[in-house]
């Protein structure tokens, strides 16, 4: 009798720590896909070394802006995609080709995990942005310069359906 004791407790011991384990990774999954969606501002920005200024749109993103090696900073396209957790969203360059943009993960701290990337020019970058804040991203030389893409984060996130 005492030999069977032990073994139960032996075996729910084990696989009570299991059980706990895999509850709380389904539901910050759930929890996860219903809350990673919300608005995402990209704009597509021309930089290069003819000329100088930086669009006054660009507000405090500017200063970061001018640290790297271009002197010219140009809005070109601008667009709000609606993003969700699983779902492709896309943004067209000015180049004529896409890019694609896949939510990957919400933490628990608010912060989105996206993928962006282009199969055409082979581009792929994953970035993480926290709510209200901006992510820019270097991407494909484009008429003797380069573009840049800035990702803004909407404040608001909506649950998704």
């Amino acid at each position: 009798m005492m030999v069977q004791d032990a073994k139960k407790r032996v075996s729910c011991g084990f696989f009570r720590p299991v059980v706990m384990a895999l509850s709380f990774a389904l539901a910050w999954t759930a929890a996860g896909a219903s809350a990673l969606a919300g608005s995402l501002e990209v704009k597509v920005i021309h930089a290069t070394r003819s000329g100088a200024g930086v669009d006054a749109e660009l507000g405090e993103l500017a200063r970061d802006l001018k640290k790297l090696n271009f002197t010219s900073f140009k809005v070109l396209e601008r667009s709000t995609l609606q993003v969700t957790k699983g779902a492709t969203s896309r943004f067209k360059l000015p180049n004529g080709l896409w890019m694609e943009v896949l939510p990957q993960a919400l933490s628990a701290e608010g912060v989105w995990r996206l993928q962006i990337s282009s199969k055409k020019i082979k581009f792929k970058s994953v970035v993480a942005i926290n709510p209200g804040g901006t992510v820019a991203v270097g991407g494909p030389g484009y008429k003797g310069g380069a573009l840049i893409f800035a990702l803004t984060r909407t404040r608001k996130t909506k649950k998704a359906p």
